[in-house]
């Protein structure tokens, strides 16, 4: 971990080192979530981002023709081959998913060499003297300088000044001893050498504050490259706030992240098939408020009483539902002609009206309708698929037009 409790990140890019595919981009460049410049940006080389470019850099006190070599050799050794070879540049390209094992054995070998390989630009002055003038008395040599600096962002500065010693170079050594010592006081060098800021990431989520469009993040949270925890699906939630992961792309969910259950049968709006389904009922996959329970014998219309209870079921429903209207639809297996299940599925549905009103439900709120076997829920090819088939739906009716008012 690094000095502020956050995971270290050596080139200051906002991203840690672990996931870090570009480990030499220093600060000031917008990035990515594996450290890879946004696209279109352009960088010193001139290439554009498509290409993924880079600059290193090598430091070090040996003879630049000598740190080239060497430079190259490493290259060599990891099988990168120059395309662009010149005195004080090498270009070349390969693949990023294996750069940062290659960078980090490159700068191994260079630094037992005493060459500093990195990826952030040094601080280079210039220093040349563009004036130089003597004069003497006895005992008394006065020598005067002046100091040329030039910075690595190409501002120059002028230190002028003389000495005096009896020694010519005790006096011409003092001149540029007092010239340097000047400029390292001036505050636009100060200034130019100072070490950039610490970057701040107070939410220790990998973005810079200052790129951070969603501050405050819980430590631990997975963000994208605009420091926002990361949505997977896409609903609104982020995954750490987020119940019901994997939702559909559109469908509307809740502050959980779940999909929206407007008539809380269990079924989620999107995978409803009956709506508005009344509070209490029991319902299908689809959300349909169905009875399984086989009501009828084979080609029978008279209710098994044994199964008067789940009956009982529907009218506390509709009874906790005063506002609510049904129609009660009939059906039938395949055996028989259409005509005969057509009757045959219209007495089960005034069957299964007649036992509501009996207990209570009164009949303008009911409607009953058949559709024969002309809808199987299920194959009539087996004796259990055909028992299913023979089933009543309860479906709720829009509301009437007095109790819309």
């Amino acid at each position: 971990m690094g000095a502020r409790g956050c995971p270290v990140d050596t080139d200051g890019d906002s991203v840690p080192d672990d996931r870090d595919y570009c480990p030499l981009i220093g600060q000031g460049f917008k990035i990515d979530h594996t450290g890879y410049r946004h696209a279109g940006q352009e960088v010193g080389d001139g290439f554009k981002e498509g290409l993924r470019p880079f600059r290193a850099f090598l430091i070090s006190s040996k003879p630049a023709d000598r740190v080239m070599g060497l430079f190259k050799r490493a290259l060599e050794r990891q099988d990168i081959i120059p395309t662009d070879d010149k005195p004080d540049m090498l270009r070349f390209s390969m693949a990023f998913s294996a750069w940062k094992g290659k960078w980090l054995s490159i700068q191994q070998s260079l630094g037992e060499k005493e060459v500093k390989l990195t990826g952030i630009a040094p601080k280079i002055l210039q220093l040349s003297i563009t004036h130089a003038e003597l004069s003497w008395e006895p005992r008394r040599i006065d020598c005067t300088i002046t100091l040329r600096v030039v910075t690595g962002e190409g501002d120059v500065m002028d230190f002028s000044g003389t000495n005096s010693a009896v020694d010519l170079y005790d006096s011409c050594d003092g001149a540029i001893t007092r010239q340097v010592t000047a400029m390292f006081k001036d505050s636009r060098i100060v200034n130019y050498l100072k070490a950039p800021p610490e970057p701040k990431d107070s939410d220790c989520d990998g973005v810079l504050d200052e790129m951070d469009e969603c501050p405050n993040t819980p430590l631990g949270v997975v963000v994208d490259p605009e420091g926002c925890p990361v949505d997977s699906d896409g609903d609104g939630v982020p995954d750490y706030l987020d119940e019901c992961p994997g939702t559909p792309q559109g469908v509307r969910v809740d502050d959980r992240g779940c999909p929206l259950d407007t008539d809380n049968d269990g079924v989620f709006d999107y995978k409803d098939q009956c709506p508005g389904t009344p509070k209490g009922a029991r319902v299908d996959m689809e959300g349909c408020w169905v009875i399984h329970e086989p009501l009828f014998d084979f080609d029978k219309s008279k209710i098994k009483p044994r199964y008067y209870s789940v009956l009982d079921d529907v009218v506390k429903v509709l009874k906790q539902n005063p506002s609510v209207r049904i129609v009660i639809e009939g059906y039938t297996d395949n055996i028989g002609t259409q005509a005969y299940n057509q009757k045959l599925s219209e007495e089960r549905a005034r069957a299964v009206e007649q036992y509501l009103i009996q207990k209570g439900i009164t009949e303008e709120r009911l409607k009953t309708v058949g559709y024969g076997s002309s809808r199987p829920k299920v194959t009539n090819k087996t004796d259990a698929g055909r028992a299913l088939n023979r089933r009543v739906k309860l479906e709720p009716l829009p509301r009437h037009p007095k109790q819309a008012r």
